[in-house]
């Protein structure tokens, strides 16, 4: 190893990728369960470099020769960052990539159960990347307009026809067939104010686009959309190891 002092970057504001981080490390060890916390925002021990959102991390990943931090795998593709494998719970040494991530879901209570919301963090299963998290929407589930609904509708309905061949190489990772169908009922429950059922299923190319207005809203249970969280390091640590 490279005698450099290593520097810890952490996220300084409230952050999801901060809970899913700390829960892992919950997970994985009693000290840090009992004595560092959990959420999106907890008070860090010993040094730290904090940094104000993805893009501050990311620039002081780059800027600091030694540093490590947790950030989403697409910043790690975009920027030239260096990932780290991590020991999963069935002890293999794992990459980054789609299909790790997709192992999480798999090995989770998403795929064996109704649920959409349970946690991927640290799944038992092979090829599993430990640290995964599911980003949601959330749709009105009684909206007042139909028109606007059905709109909304139709275009996640199109991302989920679509969207599994524009994610690739993103550093996101599209949901596993199954699950996207589970979610496509799940948009079928939406129960417009009028009474009238959302038609987002037919002609899904036609105004999705023009029609598309700010109608999200909390109600209905969340909808996973995509997951992705991993560790990275200084962009040449490769070259100093």
């Amino acid at each position: 190893m490279p005698r450099l002092k290593v520097t810890r970057v952490v996220r300084q504001d409230s952050s999801g990728s901060t809970a899913i981080f700390t829960e892992y490390l919950s997970k994985n060890s009693t000290t840090w369960a009992n004595t560092g916390g959990t959420g999106k925002q907890i008070k860090w021990k010993g040094d730290v470099m904090a940094a104000v959102s993805t893009a501050g991390v990311t620039e002081a990943l780059k800027a600091t020769p030694g540093a490590i931090s947790y950030i989403s795998f697409d910043r790690v593709l975009r920027d030239g960052l260096s990932a780290v494998s991590l020991r999963n719970k069935a002890g293999q040494f794992i990459a980054p990539s789609e299909t790790a991530f997709q192992a999480a879901v798999k090995a989770s209570a998403i795929n064996k159960s109704e649920s959409l919301t349970a946690s991927l963090v640290d799944m038992d299963g092979a090829g599993v990347w430990p640290i995964v998290d599911l980003t949601y929407i959330l749709l009105d589930n009684a909206p007042k307009s139909n028109a606007r609904a059905t709109a909304s509708a139709k275009f996640f309905y199109w991302a989920f026809l679509k969207g599994d061949t524009m994610i690739k190489g993103t550093g996101f990772a599209a949901l596993p067939t199954e699950i996207q169908a589970r979610v496509i009922r799940k948009l079928s429950e939406i129960k417009p104010q009028d009474g009238r059922p959302l038609n987002f299923t037919r002609h899904p190319q036609e105004g999705l686009f023009s029609a598309y207005g700010p109608a999200l809203k909390i109600g209905v249970a969340p909808l996973p959309i995509g997951f992705v969280h991993v560790f990275a390091l200084h962009p040449h640590a490769e070259d100093q190891l």
